[in-house]
């Protein structure tokens, strides 16, 4: 009887995943990432967003994050090529709002990303610019980080 009702007892027990120890490696997302865009898309009249690649880095310290885009995209100015946010469960999100002109424009940048391994991570950026006038656009695109 004991050990029928251990038996009942183990069976009801939640399922523990198969890849444990590829999911304690994705702790590892701090490093030198190689970046490729796809499926742009844009609204307004802002120019369209064009296919890069490049590198970036991402900085863990606990649950907060640094991503430092390195090369390929460009920033104007230059500190919006770095986002600070959080990562939780593999999940990477950042945004960053900022004055980019001398006509109060401002302009933001959002990055939600998934890491897949310890050397893929998908997910995609959203960007907006708006003026005082009331001149909006958007833009964004899909990425893809590799660490070789």
């Amino acid at each position: 009887m004991i050990n029928l009702m251990l038996v009942c007892i183990a069976l009801s027990m939640p399922s523990v995943p198969g890849n444990t120890r590829e999911l304690a490696k994705k702790n590892k997302v701090s490093g030198k990432w190689h970046y490729v865009t796809s499926d742009h898309w844009h609204k307004g009249s802002c120019p369209p967003p064009r296919k890069a690649k490049g590198f970036m880095s991402i900085e863990r310290k606990g649950t907060k994050v640094t991503l430092k885009v390195l090369s390929g995209l460009q920033c104007k100015p230059k500190d919006m090529c770095i986002c600070k946010g959080t990562v939780k469960d593999g999940k990477i999100h950042c945004s960053k709002t900022m004055k980019v002109d001398n006509e109060g424009g401002k302009a933001n940048n959002t990055f939600h990303l998934t890491q897949r391994t310890n050397k893929l991570i998908k997910g995609t950026v959203k960007s907006w610019y708006k003026h005082p006038s009331g001149f909006k656009c958007s833009w964004g695109f899909k990425v893809t980080l590799k660490k070789k």
